[in-house]
């Protein structure tokens, strides 16, 4: 039974691996339609062994190839593993292929360019912002100390005027009381 589980596992085992490796076998590429001009150029360079795809089989084309990955690349080109030799038609579709990401690479540089434009745009813009919050803020401080100061000389002056009411009141009853004993005087000094 032990054995019987073992060359089961085996062959498991190699039908898995010939399954995986070998360049036959195609390749269900998710993230690039069938209809895209450059489908051709990724399904070689997969096959071929140039451009591996991610563990869920996706070519990642927006993903940038670094200088180690490219020499490793032209490295197998220029060594001359036979799995590595390229056809006229295959030349050419690599060709396409790289002409493809380089005018979206152009697009997305662009893009890019533009976006870091309107950010430092839009930075100038917070910082004169701030700068008018902080004038506007010195001013309302400015007028709430202005606004004070008029209140309180309001205060005094309504203060002042309370106390002059009360003097002129005071004034016109003396008067009255003057022009009253005035009054009194000249009866009294008539009728004597």
């Amino acid at each position: 039974m032990k054995s019987q589980y073992n060359y089961v596992t085996s062959l498991l085992i190699v039908s898995v691996i010939a399954f995986y490796s070998s360049p036959l076998v195609a390749q269900n590429i998710k993230d690039v339609s069938t209809s895209d001009p450059g489908y051709a150029a990724v399904e070689n360079a997969v096959k071929l062994g140039y451009l591996p795809l991610s563990t869920d089989n996706s070519f990642q084309a927006d993903t940038p190839v670094t200088r180690k990955e490219l020499a490793l690349i032209l490295d197998k080109i220029l060594s001359g593993d036979p799995k590595t030799e390229l056809t006229k038609a295959q030349y050419q579709e690599l060709l396409a292929l790289s002409k493809s990401f380089k005018n979206q690479a152009i697009q997305f540089d662009t893009i890019r360019t533009t976006l870091s434009d309107r950010q430092l745009r839009l930075d100038d813009d917070q910082k004169a912002l701030q700068s008018d919050v902080s004038s506007l803020n010195m001013s309302v401080i400015d007028t709430q100390k202005s606004v004070s100061l008029i209140k309180s000389s309001l205060s005094k002056s309504d203060t002042e005027a309370s106390e002059i009411e009360k003097i002129k009141k005071e004034n016109s009853e003396q008067h009255l009381s003057i022009w009253v004993a005035i009054a009194l005087s000249l009866v009294l000094g008539i009728i004597k």
